[in-house]
């Protein structure tokens, strides 16, 4: 990636900043588990977080508190993977999950303790067919219906429901739903808007034509309501997205064929009042993949990726109650070809904005990025990085829920190099940072009194903070550099995070000096511990930097500084010719402990920070590590390179 210049306007002094490569991980990652398949999460209105994924032979749950402590694990063993997760108002909360041919629930308090036991959902019908997902819908008492197709003895099958109370006792009897036909190839949805209203959507396949939804109205004891709806034909893939608005109705959103070809996402609003579907409303034209939608607090946000050759828009809409919003640009791909853009997701909170996340491909690399919207559809900050990832494909199941109070919890799957299996993976960001305490801090490099040959040299400082940080602007670093000692004029720039920058065009046969102010996310603030001054050499030259002007001549790895190290180090690399870079640290046994750098790089100097901790954000013992790199250029030529380093608790 290119490097980032911010010049200073007077002249003095102009500073470069080597921005490719984030050097800190943010947010507080958890390891759940590996062959997981089926992995949900979601947050109880107490904050508390349930993760629950399935593992042959049976599923598993983790409760955190709000503080990502794990308070509760439970394990319930049964063969069938299906099952669902549903938060009620009262922080407790329901697993519902399919047994055999049955469906059974169990009713659990927000700390995992057992409030109702096991129980069978279906009375007298034998489950041939059931997607939980789909097939239950809650009422805003948190009573839910649950849909299954199933038979009664030697009875052709058919579609039963059954409503449950927010107790877990079976509220009514087992109901027979008519007037939908035999079992499709997908499973129908049920949309409760009432306890005597209900409408179920179902696919109608056009074999040797696109599909159509077509929408049944039920009233209570599931009786049909007028004749079926078509609500949209011409689909391009059996896929829609809905979303209830209390008391008024609900939206459906759904991608088709436009008349050029292409896919575009369409809406209709149904009215509980009028029991009809609005007209039709085209949302975006040209969207290649599959959209998202989030809800919380009577509004919902939509959010796709939209294709306009060469380049990707990231784009939202947000609605509440029955109206949609104006559609805004969460970002694009900076109208490049090679950035490629997969599986957006999107979380809400209930009274604020959202956070919109997607995985960004570029030159190889792979990751999760996210960016925070205000409720009125402007950016807050600038987009960060989530996750790296090594590779993409549709089993990573990036997914994202906010917290009532607006903690975010992001979750994913990828290969485990370690662990050799696939991989789930939780990160945690609480609201507001969880740490306020600057910690002390020195400047390091250059020494004091330090003679510096180049014009052009690196400034190194420590981290005030040794917390894991949540976000790239909970600290920012300002520095200031004088030739006077009282900095009566000081040149100074502020960046976040990063504690290495590049001085430019200093003077040779002067001295400066040079300190630093850390600033956290609640505006306190603290000073470098020192204050530090160097002379630059009056034969002072122009030393090497990251762009096209001075490029290093052989492939350097130096010796990290500095070193024996507590907490931070900086490693420092050059590149005489571009190509795939792996930085990783690792222990004297050989196991790889932490990746520092896995992209593509052009040729130049680059430097990374490493805060002695693994992969999961665990600190490492004291003890001798190895840093090595591996290059693999343009021209398919192997490079590696390694140095030792002192760790020293």
């Amino acid at each position: 990636m290119n490097s980032i210049r911010i010049w200073l306007c007077s002249g003095l002094l102009a500073f470069a900043m080597a921005y490719g490569q984030e050097t800190l991980e943010y947010g507080v990652r958890y390891r759940i588990d590996g062959n997981a398949s089926n992995n949900k999460i979601v947050t109880l209105s107490n904050r508390n977080v349930v993760v629950a994924w399935y593992r042959e032979p049976g599923f598993h749950m983790k409760i955190f508190s709000s503080r990502g402590d794990v308070i509760q694990e439970i394990h319930l063993w049964t063969g069938c993977p299906t099952y669902r997760i549903i938060p009620l108002k009262t922080d407790a909360f329901f697993l519902v999950y399919r047994d055999s041919d049955n469906i059974k629930g169990i009713l659990y308090s927000a700390d995992g303790s057992v409030i109702k036991d096991v129980f069978t959902i279906n009375s007298r019908v034998k489950i041939n067919e059931s997607d939980l997902d789909a097939g239950i819908s809650v009422m805003e008492n948190d009573d839910w219906i649950c849909l299954y197709y199933g038979n009664i003895g030697a009875d052709a099958s058919r579609y039963y429901a059954q409503i449950i109370s927010s107790t877990g006792e079976k509220s009514g009897d087992e109901m027979l739903v008519s007037g939908i036909g035999p079992f499709p190839y997908t499973f129908p949805k049920i949309i409760a808007l009432r306890p005597d209203l209900f409408i179920i959507l179902r696919f109608n396949r056009g074999w040797d034509e696109p599909d159509s939804l077509i929408g049944h109205v039920f009233g209570g004891g599931m009786t049909s309501i007028g004749s079926k709806i078509e609500v949209a034909s011409n689909l391009d893939l059996p896929r829609f997205l809905s979303w209830i608005s209390p008391g008024l109705g609900f939206r459906v959103y759904y991608q088709k064929y436009n008349t050029s070809g292409n896919t575009d996402i369409y809406t209709r609003f149904f009215s509980t009042a009028r029991l009809t579907f609005s007209g039709e409303k085209n949302i975006a034209g040209y969207v290649e993949k599959a959209p998202a939608l989030s809800s919380a607090g009577g509004r919902h946000a939509l959010f796709w990726i939209q294709r306009y050759w060469p380049s990707y828009l990231l784009n939202a809409t947000f609605g509440i109650d029955s109206t949609v919003g104006n559609t805004f640009q969460v970002g694009d791909n900076g109208n490049a070809g090679d950035v490629l853009l997969y599986n957006p997701v999107a979380g809400l909170s209930s009274d604020e904005g959202g956070i919109f996340a997607w995985i960004e491909q570029h030159n190889g690399q792979y990751g999760i990025v996210g960016q925070f919207i205000s409720k009125t559809g402007e950016k807050i900050r600038h987009k960060f990085k989530i996750q790296d990832m090594q590779t993409y494909n549709e089993s990573n199941d990036v997914r994202i829920t906010v917290s009532p109070s607006g903690d975010m919890y992001v979750y994913w799957v990828e290969f485990d190099e370690q662990y050799a299996t696939d991989t789930f993976y939780l990160k945690r960001y609480p609201e507001t940072p969880v740490n306020r305490n600057l910690s002390e801090f020195r400047i390091l490099q250059p020494a004091n009194d330090a003679f510096v040959e180049v014009t052009n040299p690196y400034l190194f400082w420590e981290r005030t903070t040794r917390q894991t940080l949540c976000y790239p602007w909970e600290i920012r670093y300002t520095l200031f550099i004088d030739d006077n000692p009282d900095f009566t004029s000081p040149q100074t720039i502020q960046q976040e995070q990063d504690t290495v920058l590049l001085a430019r065009d200093l003077r040779p046969g002067s001295t400066y000096f040079w300190k630093v102010l850390a600033r956290n996310y609640y505006g306190d603030s603290l000073w470098s511990a020192n204050t530090s001054a160097f002379f630059v050499s009056h034969s002072a030259t122009v030393g090497v930097e990251q762009d096209q002007r001075s490029l290093p001549d052989r492939l350097l790895l130096k010796q990290n500084y500095p070193n024996p190290f507590n907490p931070t180090t900086v490693i420092r690399f050059e590149l005489p010719a571009g190509g795939f870079v792996d930085v990783s640290i690792f222990n004297i046994s050989g196991k790889r402990v932490k990746v520092l750098v896995r992209e593509s790089r052009n040729a130049g100097s680059y430097s990374v920070n490493w805060g002695g901790v693994d992969s999961s954000g665990n600190p490492v013992p004291s003890g001798i590590y190895v840093c090595r790199m591996e290059v693999r250029t343009t021209d398919n030529l192997s490079l590696t390179a390694s140095v030792k380093m002192g760790l020293v608790r």
